[in-house]
């Protein structure tokens, strides 16, 4: 049975969380940047790709963006998350 390492942010995490962020972001396999119509959301997910591509020894998570309340993103979410499990 697979481990629920989904990591769910929406950009209200940006201020002042950096600690609980890096702890959250280390052991995530999936992180997913939700309300991404809300402004900050598409920075939030390139901060992010670009402090973890920094970190090239380690299995890099995959972070997508979505849009819940709009249905946008949630398949590829989907996807992701049945690639992990089959490669789990």
């Amino acid at each position: 049975m697979m481990t629920s390492r989904i990591a769910k942010l929406v950009t209200s995490m940006l201020a002042g969380e950096e600690k609980s962020l890096a702890r959250l972001i280390s052991i995530a396999a999936i992180i997913v940047v939700n309300k991404a119509d809300h402004e900050g959301a598409e920075r939030l997910a390139a901060q992010l790709r670009a402090t973890l591509g920094a970190n090239l020894g380690k299995s890099e998570p995959s972070i997508i963006t979505t849009q819940a309340i709009n249905d946008i993103g949630i398949k590829e979410l989907y996807q992701i998350i049945d690639k992990r499990r089959k490669n789990y």
